[in-house]
């Protein structure tokens, strides 16, 4: 569930959101794109709109198996410098990090 999943991110007593380190500075990304499929694409929505009202970050929702099909191509690709986090429901999920 999203409360057990988010539940060690969050301290109880603040209600502060720490997160992982990431290998590059969120703050400084000038959108984010969240793709996934099924029920994680509903989370994904979620996410998407707390970048947005939260953090005031331009975001986009995209089902994963669409994404790639995109006319115009999305300009924020690995090939020209955008980076990459992969959320997973397994630890063993075939989704490449």
């Amino acid at each position: 569930m999203n409360g057990d999943t988010l539940q060690r991110m969050v301290s109880p007593a603040t209600r502060a959101v720490s997160l992982p380190a990431l290998p590059f500075d969120l703050a400084a990304a000038p959108r984010v794109t969240v793709s996934a499929c099924g029920s994680a694409f509903y989370a994904g929505l979620v996410g998407r709109w707390r970048f947005e009202t939260v953090a005031r970050l331009p975001a986009d929702g995209d089902v994963a198996s669409e994404f790639h099909d995109r006319a115009p191509p999305m300009p924020h690709t690995r090939e020209q410098g955008a980076k990459s986090v992969t959320l997973k429901q397994q630890p063993r999920s075939s989704r490449a990090s």
